[in-house]
């Protein structure tokens, strides 16, 4: 059953693996304006795709949630927050500790956002850059790419002619990740995946192939878990509507939902439509008269039934009512197609959930425009999802509850050419926030940032390779644990078997020559060992304490089984 989480703890950001990587060297440089550069037309137009494609659009759309509804109807799962509470994490995924967020999209082109530019977090969002770069980033993008280079004029530089799905499946692996989290579908509405309900997805536009099912493929092959990502929102998307939105919309019968507004709901989310400016930043989107329910639920399902994730990572429900955007329909879609059948697990980010007469309440107040309101209402909401995925930096954590934070190696979500060296985690450092991470019940998601040929920079790549090496000799006190009683003391983490059998001490600083430990108990006088090591560990009781003594010959860590830190295992059932 669902608790309330709650979370604590601070964390920075890293990681990287191997394949026969680390052989190219590839350091970004900053992307340009090509200089035989044409603007992008799509071969139709938002007015011919409205004509063409969307009444059968439309027509399979309603299909579609006829199936869902019937699903729902005979399974387990019910389209109501009590009802998806039951659903319980599995095992699989407390287990697992580690995957890997893959950031590719149009915006892996331009890549760029500046420095801290989030400043609660300290990150910055380069998979933003389509979206600001007619205003926040304005200047920038004018002396980069030249005022007429529109957003879509970045579709054919997606080329990804070095997107290697299996050389990513295999740093994944080699990383020590058990699963993969492509974006499948980002804000900025382009599918990763052959669409049928757009044109602008990855075989149409860009690199002309299926790349989520070249990763899912890849991934399948390698027994890692695959998570589809899934932003419920969307930066702009053409409605057809009868009514006039403004005095001088030129046509009476299509408007713009979201266009400018930041994906927050306003009282009316609509903005004219007009071909000069839109038809070169919405290429391939097939107008519909119900954003949710023509369009973002048909696309939920394709994906779910084409390929079959063992994760749903939802994204984009910031302020809006997880109810109102069907998300309990999918959640209870996606749960009762597999149930039986595998174990799934979705996350918190689809907005949250208002029982039905604060959502009357709440939709009342969004026609009235008395915005101050809105936030209260939707304070008195609770998350649906199994999990807590709280981004870049963390606050109190429930540690008897399983959550995922999600963070890159450097600060960056999506490909930036100003990463280096000097922003990312060292190895080290990205060693000991992910040890931190799940001594305290968490899982690390971390980013990686293709460039847009689908190249992966060497920082990113030794990173993850190192981590690899570090789990490859102490993974046994970090995967399939549990957190202990104690979760950190003077620079040490502690993990525990999920038996209780043993209790695993990461040690990662190499001033220790001593611990002390309370209420640790060890089994017998040969009960303390280091993982990858044969070096004896002389330990004595002191009370409630125990005291261990580090071996002589690990004061020079070049004897450590692994430069990065080691870890005691103590037996003590």
């Amino acid at each position: 059953m669902k608790k309330t989480l709650k979370f604590t703890l601070i964390i920075t950001f890293f990681l990287f693996s191997a394949y026969s990587f680390g052989q190219v060297q590839y350091n970004p440089e900053k992307p340009a304006r090509p200089e035989d550069h044409k603007p992008f037309f799509y071969k139709y137009n938002t007015r011919q795709l409205y004509e063409k494609f969307s009444d059968d659009l439309m027509q399979r759309a309603a299909n579609d949630r006829k199936e869902i509804e019937k699903i729902n109807q005979l399974g387990k799962y019910k389209p109501k927050k009590q009802s998806l509470d039951e659903h319980e994490v599995p095992e699989w995924f407390r287990d697992a500790k580690l995957g890997i967020f893959l950031d590719w999209g149009p915006w892996s082109v331009p890549g760029y956002a500046p420095p801290g530019s989030e400043g609660d977090t300290g990150g910055s969002y380069p998979d933003w850059y389509e979206f600001l770069m007619d205003f926040t980033y304005k200047a920038y993008h004018d002396s980069i790419w030249g005022e007429d280079f529109r957003r879509d004029d970045f579709l054919p530089l997606l080329h990804g002619n070095n997107f290697d799905s299996e050389e990513y499946a295999e740093l994944a692996v080699q990383a020590g990740a058990k699963y993969m989290v492509p974006f499948a579908r980002h804000h900025a509405g382009w599918t990763m995946w052959e669409s049928k309900y757009t044109f602008r997805n990855a075989v149409e536009m860009g690199p002309k192939r299926d790349i989520l099912k070249e990763l899912v493929e890849a991934s399948r092959k390698r027994d890692l878990k695959f998570g589809f990502y899934f932003s419920i929102a969307e930066w702009e998307y053409p409605v057809i509507t009868k009514e006039r939105v403004s005095q001088w919309d030129p046509y009476e019968d299509m408007a713009i939902f979201h266009d400018g507004m930041g994906l927050i709901p306003r009282p009316v989310p609509l903005a004219s439509y007009f071909p000069a400016r839109h038809d070169r930043m919405i290429s391939g989107k097939i107008p519909v008269k119900d954003y949710f329910g023509d369009y973002m639920m048909p696309l939920f399902k394709e994906g779910v039934d084409l390929f079959d994730p063992d994760l749903v990572w939802y994204d984009g429900g910031w302020g809006t009512p997880a109810n109102s955007s069907r998300v309990p329909e999918l959640s209870a879609y996606f749960y009762n197609q597999a149930e039986g059948r595998k174990e799934v697990v979705i996350n918190n980010r689809a907005g949250a959930y208002l029982d039905d007469s604060n959502l009357l309440k709440f939709n009342e107040v969004l026609k009235s425009g008395e915005h101050d309101k809105l936030l209260e209402l939707y304070m008195k909401a609770e998350q649906i999802g199994d999990y807590l995925t709280p981004e870049y930096s963390i606050g109190n954590v429930d540690i008897n509850e399983p959550w995922e934070v999600c963070r890159s190696i450097s600060p960056a979500f999506g490909f930036n050419w100003t990463d280096n060296e000097e922003n990312s985690l060292s190895s080290k450092e990205l060693v000991k926030m992910f040890v931190g991470i799940v001594a305290n019940n968490g899982n690390l998601l971390l980013v990686i940032n293709p460039d847009g040929s689908g190249k992966l920079s060497n920082v990113q790549k030794d990173r993850l390779l190192d981590l690899g090496q570090w789990l490859k000799v102490n993974g046994e006190g970090i995967y399939s644990t549990r957190p202990w009683e104690i979760q950190e003391s003077e620079g040490n983490f502690f993990t525990k078997s999920k038996n209780g059998e043993f209790i695993y001490i990461h040690i990662l600083d190499k001033e220790k020559t001593t611990i002390e430990v309370p209420n640790l108990n060890p089994k017998n006088k040969g009960a303390i060992s280091i993982l990858g090591s044969k070096e004896k560990v002389l330990w004595e009781n002191s009370g409630p304490i125990t005291r261990i003594t580090i071996p002589e010959s690990f004061k020079d860590e070049r004897n450590w089984p692994n430069k990065y830190g080691f870890t005691l295992k103590v037996a003590v059932k």
